[in-house]
């Protein structure tokens, strides 16, 4: 069979588009492919930086997670990415990247007042783009957190195996009650609990009436199938979330 190719390009602020029309010559058949590309640095509206925590509502000690999103238009898709970099310009804030190095988990400042520039930084073959996100950790009593400590007691940590978890004291919950190590999830409305490593996969789940109780009323969760490393604990109360970090030894 004897083919035509005819191929035509065209540009829009940095924005090109190459079109190659294939014809067969027997049949008058023919097919247009379209490829668009940017020749130039990421534009910063296809880099976003998405967060579980809405700024600046960060409480001290607090474990949360950023995760970069490339949107993949005008050009621009992972395959030109060829470096990504988190700083943050408070070294109080401190954060550890996922392999892939798109997702990152943070932990505030065991202080409150204490505010930081988080700086997501990509580079393609043109050069650098970069987008920031700024926090601050609250005052312990804007978190709902009792003498500045979580209410969530978690023991043995390290573990090799099993860990306990106890309320401490939920101020609010229980005025009459204010310190009672019984974490009856029926009694502190707790409606979840989750154990995620630290790029934010979540390895157990549990939800209401699934929540592990042994014969004291107290949860207990196996953590021998998870591989020795940290881990974040994470308990819903009340509607407020509450985290730990756990060493699985």
């Amino acid at each position: 069979n004897q083919t035509q190719a005819s191929f035509s390009t065209s540009e829009t602020a940095g924005l090109f588009i190459l079109q190659a029309t294939i014809t067969n010559l027997n049949t008058g058949c023919s097919e247009t492919i379209e490829r668009r590309f940017r020749i130039g640095t990421i534009p910063e509206a296809n880099l976003q930086i998405i967060t579980e925590r809405r700024p600046p509502d960060v409480c001290p000690n607090m474990v949360f997670s950023l995760q970069m999103n490339l949107l993949r238009s005008n050009g621009i898709d992972y395959d030109q990415i060829e470096e990504i970099e988190w700083t943050s310009s408070n070294t109080g804030y401190t954060f550890i990247t996922s392999p892939d190095e798109e997702t990152v988990m943070v932990q505030a400042p065991p202080t409150s007042n204490r505010w930081t520039i988080i700086k997501l930084r990509v580079r393609n073959a043109c050069g650098w783009t970069e987008r920031e996100i700024e926090y601050t950790t609250l005052p312990v009593e804007d978190c709902n957190l009792p003498l500045g400590n979580n209410p969530v007691d978690v023991y043995p940590n390290p573990t090799d195996d099993y860990i306990n978890i106890d309320i401490i004291c939920v101020c609010g919950i229980d005025p009459a009650d204010p310190i009672n190590p019984n974490p009856d999830p029926q009694r502190y409305s707790i409606s979840r609990v989750d154990i995620s490593d630290i790029f934010g996969v979540t390895r157990l789940s549990y939800q209401g009436g699934q929540i592990p109780i042994n014969s004291d009323g107290k949860i207990r969760l196996n953590l021998s199938q998870l591989p020795a490393g940290n881990y974040v604990l994470k308990l819903v109360m009340q509607d407020k979330v509450y985290m730990k970090h756990i060493i699985k030894q």
